[in-house]
């Protein structure tokens, strides 16, 4: 396990703890499939506990998280996907390829620049942001025509 992901744990814990809730072999499997594959689906998740954690626990699981804040929803038009929030990972924005589902992460400080000083020409106070990207992976341009 590597030391990012320890801390992560610990917040975690930290935050069900919080909550009044306890840190329970099925959340923190939940917790560590999140660290390893980013964003997933809830269906995603489920298929990667199958066998471990039901299915109908698994979306229980995953509504809670939300709730707290632990994790937040990625939108595709009527399609999601969840990843643990910015209290565990870098601030981070989405290119979604809308041929194979891949979702890239984009951590660019030159956007968060350009987004503070729009922000500011507005006389704007922002309280969060998302930028979402929609169109096709180098892999699937390559196939396109």
């Amino acid at each position: 396990m590597q030391m990012n992901e320890v801390v992560s744990i610990d917040k975690f814990k930290n935050g069900l703890r919080n909550a009044g809730l306890k840190y329970t072999p099925q959340r923190g499997l939940i917790l560590s499939t999140l660290l390893a594959h980013g964003s997933l689906s809830n269906a995603e998740v489920a298929n990667a506990v199958a066998g471990k954690v039901d299915r109908a626990t698994v979306y229980r699981i995953l509504a809670v998280f939300e709730d707290l804040k632990l994790i937040h929803r990625i939108w595709d038009g009527w399609k999601s996907k969840v990843e643990l929030s910015d209290k565990f990972v870098a601030h981070h924005h989405h290119a979604s390829c809308r041929e194979c589902g891949q979702v890239l992460r984009i951590e660019s400080d030159t956007l968060e620049k350009t987004l503070q000083g729009v922000v500011s020409q507005l006389l704007f106070t922002m309280d969060d942001h998302t930028v979402e990207l929609r169109g096709l992976c180098q892999k699937c341009n390559k196939k396109a025509p």
